[in-house]
């Protein structure tokens, strides 16, 4: 069996042609680079300093990430602790004149935390969203400048090592240029 994580870091088994052992693969989605926070298999960035909504998501790509995009309670519970109290720029715009908001990540708008009487139609204009300190989303002009943004990406996912084999794979050891390990060519275990 050969485990994949999926987009939204679920695990996914399935059976390679050329494996003969029937044991699953299990992946770890914990490991994020140096600065940055894991929970629930994302990794997180809180970024400070003075940034338009369009810079901020340019410090992200910068970094491999994007303007985080939040999809439970739990999730803005965890950025609400951590981010900026003084408010900071996340990943949902509106793109088009209907009002209708969307993830820079392209991922649907499945959970919302908006401050009361927000978004305001009134503003043309306010078209990038910005957390508040309270946890809350609050839509502002794109050309505002915050003082902190947050990154998100997926968490590199590695298998467990097991102790003692020759054939462990580490968190660092064989990866390629995109950070992910290769996938096993042959078994694992003989």
């Amino acid at each position: 069996m050969v485990a994949e994580v999926d987009s939204r870091g679920s695990h996914q088994h399935h059976s390679s042609s050329r494996e003969h052992s029937h044991e699953a693969i299990c992946f770890v989605c914990n490991t994020c680079p140096e600065k940055w926070i894991n929970f629930q298999r994302k990794c997180y960035y809180f970024g400070k300093g003075t940034k338009q909504w369009v810079h901020a998501r340019y410090a992200c790509e910068d970094m491999e990430g994007q303007l985080v995009s939040i999809h439970s309670l739990e999730e803005q519970d965890f950025l609400t602790k951590h981010a900026s109290h003084t408010g900071s720029w996340i990943g949902l715009r509106n793109l088009d004149l209907k009002g209708e908001f969307v993830w820079v990540d392209g991922s649907h708008v499945d959970y919302s935390n908006w401050a009361p009487g927000e978004p305001t139609s009134r503003s043309q204009g306010e078209d990038c969203v910005m957390m508040r300190g309270s946890g809350h989303w609050n839509d502002a002009f794109c050309d505002r400048e915050l003082g902190a943004w947050v990154c998100d990406r997926l968490a590199t996912c590695t298998p467990p090592a097991s102790e003692g084999s020759a054939e462990s794979v580490g968190p660092d050891s064989r990866r390629g240029p995109d950070g992910r390990l290769p996938a096993p060519s042959a078994p694992l275990h003989s």
